[in-house]
Parts: C-alpha cells; sequence; structure tokens
C-alpha cells in the first residue's frame, strides 16, 4: 500500500496539492461559519447534551413541551440583577425598571400583537431581611428571540437606559443565556491566545530540529489545511447532533500535537535517507514507505482512543470523541500525502535556508551549537537507552510504586461539577455571585420534580377573563376536593420528606420547596388574605393582590359569575408561575421547585441532588398517587452528565 501511495506522490505531486486546494476552498465557507459565528453551530449548554435517554433530559422536554407547561419552567434564563442599598434606591429601581421595560418593548417591537420582550420584578432580596439587598427582574423573550443572542443587546439596552434617566445603579446581567454568551466570549479569548502560542511553539521546536525555515512551517500549515476540512465536518456534523464549544479547539492542539509529529517523521526519514546518499526519489519512496507505516499504525491507534469516546452515551462526550478522531484522520492523510507532495516538489529546497551538506559531519553547522546540541542529544538517547535495559527491573518497580498511590488519588478524587466557579470573570457571574450572597443561589437553576398523575386533576382555561385596559386572565378550575386534597397532600407530603432527608444527612441546602397550592386552602391554613399573599413567591404577589383588590360586584360583571376570585389566582399562583400542567395526552404533571441556597453547581447543590434523587426514589417506591416521577433541571442534567 506505501509502495504504491510513494509512486502516486512522486508522479503526480503537484495534483496532490491542487486536490488539498480545492477541497480547502470547498470548505472555506462553512468553514468561515464556525469561525466566525461559533454560536450559531457550536453548543455552549453542557446541560443540553446529556444522555437522551435520561431522566433529567426527559423531565426537561416535558417542562419545555407548551402542551403541558405555561412556558419552558426550566430555569431562570435572562435576569437582570440591580444591587439596592436603601428604601430610597428601591424606588430608584422601580423607576429603572419601568424605563427600562418600555426601552425594551420599544427595541424588540410586537408579534402577533403580543410584546416579543417581558421584563417581571422578582422582588428585593437580601438575607438580613433588610438592606442591603438586591432587585432581580426576570426578562422573557417569545419563541421567534433566542436569549443567548440578545445577550450584549440586552446590556446595551441597560447601560443606555441608566445613561438617559440619569441612574447610577450596579446592574448585572445573568442567567443561563447570559452565562452561556459569556463562556463563549472567554473561550473565544481563550483560543486567541492558544492558538498563536501553540503554533509558535511548535514552529519554534521544529526550526530547531531542522534548522530551516520552510520545514518549521510547512507541518503546521499542512495541519491547518486539514484543521480547516474538520471545521467544514464539524459545521456539517452539528446539523445532527450537539457539539461543545471547547471541542474546536481541544481538536486543534490534537492536530497540532499529533499532526505535526507524523509531518517530522516523513520529512525526518526524507532527509536521513538523503543524507547516505540516495536520491531523491529513492528517498522519498523510502520515508513514505517506512515512516508512513509507523504514523499510519500511530494514527490509527490514536483514532481508536478518541474513537471509542462515540459510544458514550452523553452527546457531549461522544461527539467530542467523533470530531477528535475526524481530527487525526484528517491530520494523518494530510501526512501521508500532502507533505510528501511538498517534498517532491520543493526536494532539497525543503530544508532552506539550509542544505543537506549543512548536516554532514566536519561542516561549519556540525561544528557549532547545532552539531553540539545534535550529539548531545544522541548521546542522551544512547545512555538512556543503556541505562534501561540495565535497570529494567528497578525502573518498572518504580513505576508501579509511583501509579498505585497516585491512581488511589485519581479513583477517590471528589469530581467537580461547578462549571459557574470556573467560567471566566464577566458580568454574568458577577450576577451569580450577587445572587448566592443576598438571596438563594439555586433560584437561578432550581432543581425541579416532576409528578405524573395519570388524569385531570384542574381545568385551565387561557384568557377565560377579560378586564379592561389590563387584558385577559386565564382560569383554574380544580375538579373536585375529593380529587384536589389527595394529591395536594401527597406533594406536600414529598416536599416534607426531601427537606427532612436532607436535614438528617447534615445537608442544609434546601431553603424551599414550591408545589401546587390552592388559595382558599392558603388563605383558610394562612389565617387571612394578606397574611397568605406573604406566602406567595414575590414575582406574582403583586398580580395576585390586584386580584384580591377588585371589587366583588365588580369581578361579578366581569365574569358573569362563572369564576371565582380564586380561580384566577389558581391560575396565577399554580399554572402561570408552572408548579400544575395542562391536562395533555392523558396526563397532567405537578412540579416541585426545590430552592438551594447554595450556587447552582456547586459541590454542595450537587450532593443535595443526590439526597434529592434519593428521597423521591424511597417515596415513589410506595406511593400510589402517581404514576411516574423525574426529577429535573439544570442542574441535575449537568449531574448526570458528570
Amino acid at each position: 500500500m506505501f509502495d504504491r501511495l510513494a509512486e502516486t506522490v512522486i508522479k503526480h505531486p503537484k495534483a496532490i496539492v491542487l486536490i488539498w486546494a480545492a477541497i480547502l476552498l470547498l470548505a472555506s465557507p462553512f468553514m468561515a461559519k464556525v469561525l466566525l459565528d461559533p454560536s450559531g453551530v457550536l453548543s455552549y449548554d453542557m446541560t443540553s447534551s446529556s444522555s437522551e435517554g435520561s431522566e433529567s433530559v426527559r423531565g426537561l422536554e416535558i417542562l419545555a413541551d407548551t402542551e403541558y407547561f405555561y412556558s419552558d419552567g426550566s430555569g431562570m434564563d435572562t435576569v437582570l440583577v440591580v444591587e439596592c442599598a436603601d428604601s430610597a434606591e428601591y424606588d430608584g429601581i422601580t423607576l429603572f425598571g419601568n424605563d427600562l421595560e418600555d426601552a425594551l418593548q420599544r427595541h424588540y417591537g410586537q408579534e402577533g400583537g403580543e410584546e416579543k420582550v417581558a421584563l417581571v420584578s422578582a422582588g428585593f432580596f437580601s438575607k438580613s431581611g433588610g438592606y442591603p439587598g438586591i432587585v432581580i427582574f426576570a426578562i422573557s423573550f417569545s419563541d421567534s428571540v433566542k436569549p443567548s443572542g440578545e445577550v450584549e443587546v440586552l446590556r446595551g439596552i441597560v447601560s443606555e437606559t441608566q445613561s438617559e434617566g440619569g441612574y447610577t445603579l450596579s446592574t448585572y446581567l445573568t442567567g443561563q443565556s447570559a452565562i452561556s454568551h459569556d463562556t463563549e466570549a472567554g473561550a473565544m479569548e481563550d483560543v486567541k491566545r492558544i492558538d498563536p502560542f501553540s503554533i509558535l511553539l511548535v514552529l519554534l521546536l521544529i526550526g530547531l530540529f531542522f534548522r530551516s525555515v520552510i520545514s518549521a512551517t510547512t507541518p503546521p500549515l499542512t495541519i491547518g489545511v486539514a484543521y480547516g476540512v474538520v471545521l467544514a465536518a464539524i459545521y456539517g456534523l452539528s446539523h445532527f447532533m450537539e457539539i461543545y464549544y471547547i471541542t474546536s479547539t481541544i481538536v486543534l492542539v490534537s492536530m497540532l500535537g499529533a499532526g505535526c509529529d507524523y509531518c517530522i517523521f516523513i520529512i525526518a526519514r526524507y532527509r536521513e535517507e538523503r543524507k547516505t546518499g540516495k536520491t531523491h526519489e529513492d528517498s522519498l519512496r523510502e520515508s513514505v514507505r517506512w515512516a508512513g507505516e509507523s504514523i499510519t499504525i500511530s494514527g490509527i491507534a490514536v483514532v481508536i482512543g478518541f474513537g471509542v469516546m462515540a459510544f458514550c452515551s452523553f452527546s457531549v462526550i461522544s461527539a467530542m470523541g467523533i470530531v477528535l478522531a475526524a481530527g487525526i484522520v484528517f491530520a494523518l492523510i494530510a501526512a501521508l500525502t500532502l507533505i510528501p507532495s511538498i517534498i517532491s516538489i520543493l526536494g532539497e529546497r525543503m530544508f532552506w535556508p539550509s542544505r543537506l551538506s549543512t548536516y554532514s559531519e566536519g561542516s561549519k553547522t556540525m561544528k557549532g551549537w547545532y552539531g553540539k546540541m545534535s550529539r548531545a542529544g544522541a548521546r542522551y538517547f544512547a545512555n538512556s537507552a543503556r541505562f534501561s535495559m540495565k535497570h529494567a527491573g528497578a525502573i518498572v518497580a518504580a513505576v508501579v510504586l509511583i501509579t498505585i498511590p497516585l491512581g488511589y488519588v485519581a479513583a477517590t478524587h471528589t469530581t467537580s461539577y461547578d462549571m459557574i466557579a470556573t467560567m471566566p470573570s464577566g458580568e454574568a457571574k458577577d450576577g451569580v455571585n450577587q445572587i448566592v450572597e443576598h438571596a438563594d443561589g439555586g433560584m437561578l437553576m432550581p432543581t425541579y420534580v416532576l409528578l405524573e398523575v395519570d388524569g385531570e386533576i384542574a381545568e385551565i382555561r387561557e384568557d377565560a377573563i377579560t378586564i379592561p385596559d389590563e387584558g385577559s386572565l386565564g382560569v383554574l378550575t380544580w375538579t373536585s376536593s375529593e380529587v384536589y386534597d389527595p394529591y395536594v397532600l401527597a406533594s406536600n407530603t414529598l416536599a416534607a420528606k426531601m427537606m427532612d432527608d436532607a436535614e438528617e444527612a447534615g445537608n442544609h441546602n434546601i431553603s424551599g420547596v414550591w408545589t401546587i397550592a390552592g388559595w382558599e386552602m392558603l388563605v383558610k391554613t394562612a389565617g387571612s388574605t394578606e397574611e397568605a399573599l406573604e406566602l406567595l413567591p414575590e414575582s406574582v404577589r403583586d398580580y395576585v393582590r390586584e386580584i384580591v383588590d377588585i371589587d366583588d360586584l365588580a369581578w361579578m360583571y366581569l365574569t358573569g359569575g362563572k369564576y371565582t376570585k380564586a380561580n384566577a389566582i389558581d391560575y396565577i399562583v399554580n399554572y402561570a408561575y408552572g408548579s400544575i400542567s395542562k391536562y395533555h395526552d392523558g396526563h397532567q404533571y405537578i412540579k416541585l421547585t426545590v430552592l438551594m441556597s447554595d450556587e447552582p453547581m456547586s459541590q454542595t447543590s450537587m450532593g443535595t441532588v443526590t439526597l434529592v434523587k434519593a428521597s423521591v426514589n424511597d417515596y415513589m417506591a410506595t406511593a400510589t398517587a402517581f404514576s411516574a416521577s423525574y426529577v429535573t433541571g439544570q442542574v441535575v442534567a449537568m449531574y448526570d452528565v458528570s
């Protein structure tokens, strides 16, 4: 095979170079898409690359299904955190929120008669109960707008609103979309630093080895051509699978390392054959035949190593394995075809400004520093070989003694899941830190427990009530108290069990669990309407208060006596807030929201996920009210990936 390859290269070197140039030209548009618009091709959300059959992914799919839930309830995707020092500043933040909402709606406009963006205050948060604290605004978009692509626009609008209104507030745009954006920006900055540094070191190393500019630049350029083809392949693969953003950086580094090594083998073997007096064609034939065989076996071994990752159940790893294996394949093909073709065309000029005589013993170069380094290297490897043969047993024993404790450390080391803590510093990360300091860190990415009900426990109607100058309201009607009471009791029992199990395990990270709650029962339990309002999440409290304050006769007129205030409040508190789904396809879901105090992906929060899963499994072993359960959310998906 390699004899035939060598003959083909010798006969048609220019054609091979032209073929590679044509392939690169065809790949250029797709390569440009990956390099210039990586967010449109690559994934920056590792949780979206979980195992397709995992419980967390199935749960996220249910949450994102608008046939069930009011909107995607998988987390606060985009939030604005504003520092608040005192009551006067709080009043200013309220005005700022109104101005910002107007600015956002002016910028994004409407779609189908509805605003494409909404700004909702989630309220004031402070662990001390007083000032200082933070005010959080949740920003949501219509389905036609991709939040991760709007981060810089949103930050610009926030800055412009501050400037025009004379505000001097400390604001942080964060949430999943902003975290993904800042991660992408940080990764691109890292690539800008890593790639030139890697290439410079490769050029320096090969340049010193061959003492040649052309020999130094040809391997990286050759692998660069292969990398361009791989980028086009990444673009194609992205239509069928999620490819994590870091993959494009890792594949370049691996291709530079392995690919340049393959190129050096070919060039070095050619040089050694020429030094023995063989002709140009014979030397090239020998280099392709013998060095080609070595690098092919080596390359296949590397491809197998990366390729087995493709069988991993988590797509982020399997996709990375496929791309890395493809990168080595293209690097190997380039080393076997493009490098010999260039050598065939250039001949001895491959080593310019040196010549073949430069490497001969007795030459001026070999008498200088280059010769001294070459001889020192030869002595080192000769001595290493003699030492290894003489003390083979001792070396093996030493390796075993070192490997055993290091292997134990690796096997028992606690894995870190904290992607947020390791992301580059930026506004999104600072916003997360503010939330952790003043509120529940887990509110940004809560953990959810979905409980499946085979039947309908609540009838939900959207836009059932029209209020002049205010818009429309939905209503929720419980099927009956005989149906409602057992499910409320069952979900509350599970919520209490999760908190109790965590406390017994010494885990104090669960700050609360929110589940379905009927308004009339909530008022009865709290003792008064005002006390019941205080139990509600602040993000819905004002909406509920507006309904409570409507005159009873006016309400009857608006609804025609069909619905009570409790029906509208239950719609807001349960369906709009995401605690219950619509009835669809024979199922309805109750969602328990587990709020954690610590940062979403910290080791403590991941440990809490383990406890929540255990509590749910233990409860479901004897429960009869629910047919299935799903522990899910962004943090749980990350847990499954890890």
